[in-house]
């Protein structure tokens, strides 16, 4: 499976969510493949945020999965990373909470103009 980052998040919904969630494969290793960060953004249209939160999540995930390695002189620490990953994961989460009304742009501005009375009456099923 492929991975691609443009550099820039103005090219695309998937390099904006890419960006977003930190995933812009430093030294050319991503973290989540192309067919899975798209899943995302069609799984939450029009939500980047949310859809970054998820890849975050996700990211922590596969890093929580790795063993700290030290050799030498050189160590990993991918408990680190995953910790990085989970912290993205919350600020993206409130993010996506706070943009919420301002990207779907589909809220009314009576919620309760769209409601049907009740299909019910009090004493309807009471039998003389």
């Amino acid at each position: 499976m492929t991975a691609t980052y443009s550099g820039d998040p103005a090219t695309s919904e998937r390099d904006l969510v890419r960006f977003l969630c930190g995933d812009t494969g430093e030294q050319n290793l991503y973290w989540l493949t192309d067919p899975e960060l798209d899943y995302l953004i069609a799984k939450y249209p029009a939500a980047p945020y949310r859809a970054a939160s998820k890849a975050a999540r996700r990211c922590a995930t596969k890093a929580a999965q790795r063993a700290d390695t030290t050799v030498g002189d050189t160590s990993i620490a991918s408990s680190k990373l995953a910790a990085q990953f989970k912290q993205a994961e919350r600020d993206l989460e409130e993010e996506a909470t706070q943009a919420a009304p301002t990207v779907s742009g589909a809220f009314l501005a009576d919620p309760c103009a769209t409601l049907r009375p009740p299909n019910f009456a009090l004493g309807q099923h009471d039998h003389p």
